[in-house]
């Protein structure tokens, strides 16, 4: 059996686009590697600024979902709606198109723009 390896997340932990709260390794045994967690709330902001005992209650929690959390296989897409493509906006350069770019992305989002795949 090959093995695969798979972004995770587990259900109600916050799932940032670009870095990975845990990989699960498949093959012959199955291996969870569970990266930094952080106390985060369900949108992605900081979670009980200033109290850390609720900060690091919540980072254990996020550790108990990641471990004890079902995994369904399959694959994740990241495109503009979650957010696996972008621009950069360093140097300036395009400030003053942000605006329409954002305007733009939110109807590729929404279906109002059909992007051609071929």
């Amino acid at each position: 059996m090959a093995a695969t390896i798979e972004r995770y997340a587990a259900e109600g932990v916050f799932d940032p686009p670009l870095y990975s709260q845990a990989v699960k390794v498949t093959g012959a045994r199955t291996i969870l590697f569970v990266s930094g967690q952080v106390a985060y709330d369900a949108d992605g902001q900081p979670a009980h600024p200033g109290d850390f005992p609720a900060q690091a209650r919540a980072v254990f929690g996020a550790i108990k979902a990641q471990v004890e959390g079902t995994f369904e296989g399959g694959y994740l897409i990241f495109d503009l709606a979650r957010d696996g493509v972008g621009y950069s906006t360093s140097g300036g350069f395009i400030d003053d198109i942000v605006p329409q770019l954002e305007e733009l992305k939110q109807q590729i989002i929404d279906g109002g723009i059909t992007v051609p795949t071929s």
